[in-house]
């Protein structure tokens, strides 16, 4: 809180005639957060890969730093929790991530397998479903015809 109030008051810093002295990032800064939150999302992904939940948490915990909401960095790191068989963890992101934006089929799709994982499979159907939907919606044909391949192979 202090942190957020000592960063009003420099943004509010008034200037001789009025004008707010304080301005959003520049392109240039956006970019970079881009690609460093993506870096920060390889690392974390190839920690979960090796097993490393402390080196996957670590870099999540950077690129969220930088972008506290992104729903990239939420897909990502519940795809690598279930890596780890963290399904329940992998389900809490999916489902923050559908939160901020209801029509991401990945995290339809992570979050349906991670429901398969822990039992759930009604629940599994349904986002492979919704991710189905989306994918078709979207154009993307190879995604939305592995699902449909998913789909005919669960009963």
């Amino acid at each position: 809180m202090l942190i957020k109030k000592i960063l009003l008051i420099i943004c509010l810093g008034v200037l001789p005639l009025g004008l707010v002295a304080c301005s959003g990032p520049t392109p240039d800064q956006l970019l970079e957060n881009r690609i460093n939150i993506q870096e920060f999302i390889d690392r974390g992904i190839a920690r979960a890969n090796a097993g490393d939940a402390k080196g996957m948490n670590v870099a999540f915990d950077q690129a969220f730093a930088i972008e506290p909401k992104s729903t990239k960095v939420l897909v990502s790191r519940g795809f690598a929790r279930s890596t780890l068989k963290d399904y329940k963890g992998a389900v809490a992101d999916q489902t923050a991530a559908i939160a901020i934006n209801p029509d991401l089929p990945e995290a339809y799709a992570n979050r349906g397998t991670a429901y398969y994982r822990l039992g759930q499979k009604k629940a599994a159907r349904a986002d492979w479903q919704k991710a189905a939907a989306l994918f078709k919606a979207n154009k993307n044909t190879s995604k939305y015809n592995e699902l449909v391949d998913v789909l005919d192979q669960f009963h």
